[in-house]
């Protein structure tokens, strides 16, 4: 069995690992749906002729599924989306003044909440990904399709976190039942 043929140019990496940095830091910083998901239109705009934009794993992988990508491309357009938005971390970070670091010290504690909720709003986000890249319309249309899908996604997920973190200010405190107590909105990514 004969592998493909990469054929992935260094300016594909760059724009996914720049294209992911710009959303990164505006969802870290401004951290507002509607801004986050028109810096989208503006990245599917200025980068999707280059790499496609996906600037999301989960994107990727997606686009992936319905063969608009081939499998031996993933992994790289994933690891210049990691490290795009790792750099992202470490410049918000930086201007914080928090100091730079990661910490894994909440990884023991899970809530299925916040994992549902991830999943239904990136369900939304693909699947609206997915049906504008397979429409024939204008790529200014498919740009802003894709940027209202993430605030779509961005919504549903939020919207869902948000509820969670309500009711569990109004339920007894049962420490054997892990509970969304403080978050600030859905990832999706």
């Amino acid at each position: 069995m004969k592998a493909k043929n990469l054929n992935l140019q260094p300016g594909v990496l760059l724009a996914e690992l720049v294209g992911t940095f710009i959303l990164a830091t505006v969802a870290l910083t401004v951290a507002n749906p509607l801004i986050v998901g028109f810096t989208l239109v503006v990245l599917v705009l200025a980068l999707g002729a280059v790499s496609g934009a996906h600037v999301n794993p989960a994107i990727t992988f997606g686009l992936w599924s319905i063969k608009k990508l081939e499998g031996i491309k993933v992994p790289f357009y994933w690891a210049m989306q990691f490290a795009g938005a790792l750099l992202a971390l470490l410049v918000s970070q930086l201007y914080k003044g928090d100091g730079f670091g990661i910490s894994f010290a909440s990884f023991n504690s899970f809530d299925a909440k916040i994992l549902v909720a991830e999943l239904i709003g990136t369900a939304v986000f693909a699947f609206a990904v997915a049906a504008a890249v397979q429409r024939q319309a204008s790529d200014s249309a498919k740009a802003l399709c894709i940027g209202l899908a993430l605030l779509t996604g961005l919504a549903v997920g939020g919207g869902l976190l948000g509820q969670a973190v309500q009711n569990a200010s109004l339920t007894t405190n049962n420490q054997s039942t892990p509970r969304v107590t403080k978050i600030d909105g859905a990832v999706l990514n």
